[in-house]
């Protein structure tokens, strides 16, 4: 038996005995299902990872589409659901995204950008500094842009 199989059955038997028991012992079960899960690595349509830090890891499984439990989501709220952003189309179209999701009828619009990109944006490729100069790079051709490395 598992320490945190032991810390689960003890506070399995303390329910209704105190408010702290009983938290204990949904942490206990919450733990005790996702580890169970995470032992589960045959699943398919799962990715398993872990990520690790000089003071913590984190083991994940995240799943390869969202679109079952993302439907399920707006079944159980019905309503409006609008999505704004500047990158959900491709080539003028939503198919990718909305198949992403799940979504199989929506009424959609598609609006143009209100930036006149080629009159307010600048793209600037500068070389980099040589290694020992102290300065850095101080101003961006046009004086649009100014950046200071200083060491």
């Amino acid at each position: 038996m598992t320490p945190l199989e032991l810390c689960y059955d003890v506070a399995k038997l303390s329910l209704g005995r105190s408010a702290l028991l009983d938290a204990a012992f949904e942490r206990a079960t919450l733990y005790r299902t996702r580890l169970k899960r995470l032992k589960e690595i045959n699943q398919p349509g799962y990715s398993y990872w872990y990520e690790c830090t000089s003071r913590h890891f984190t083991l994940a499984l995240t799943p390869l589409s969202v679109a079952d439990k993302f439907k399920e989501l707006m079944a159980q709220k019905p309503g409006s659901w609008i999505f704004t952003s500047a990158t959900l189309s491709v080539n003028d179209d939503l198919h990718h995204f909305t198949s992403r999701l799940g979504i199989e009828q929506a009424e959609s619009l598609l609006l143009p950008s209100p930036f006149d990109y080629s009159r307010q944006a600048l793209l600037l490729c500068a070389a980099q500094p040589a290694a020992n100069q102290s300065t850095g790079l101080r101003t961006a051709t046009g004086g649009n842009v100014a950046t200071d490395h200083r060491s």
